[in-house]
């Protein structure tokens, strides 16, 4: 999958970042990608939702160096609950080290 930016949020007393894929073999360019998804994202989410993959990592914040770049084609290994929120989102839990790129 190909990693194109990553959205931060709190819940309780818990950090989590979401990180928004696209399919690894998309040809439309990463900075285009970026303007559709993330420039719409604040007033569109549950649209933007449908079309990307959304990975979740817990206790982390956007901040970490550990976590891949723009662009970056991205393995997760491990992931647990694998959903389709709403019946249209396609989400699912993983950790920072069963991520590889």
């Amino acid at each position: 999958m190909k990693f194109v930016w990553i959205s931060e949020r709190t819940y309780r007393q818990s950090t989590l970042v979401r990180l928004h894929f696209t399919d690894a073999d998309s040809t439309e360019p990463l900075q285009a990608q970026l303007e559709l998804f993330r420039g719409n994202y604040e007033e569109n989410k549950a649209d933007v939702d449908t079309v990307l993959f959304t990975a979740t990592i817990w206790d982390t914040d956007a901040e970490n160096g550990m976590l891949p770049t723009s662009g970056s084609i991205v393995e997760i290994t491990e992931y647990s609950s694998l959903k389709l929120f709403r019946d249209k989102q396609c989400q699912a839990n993983a950790r920072l080290r069963d991520l590889i790129w």
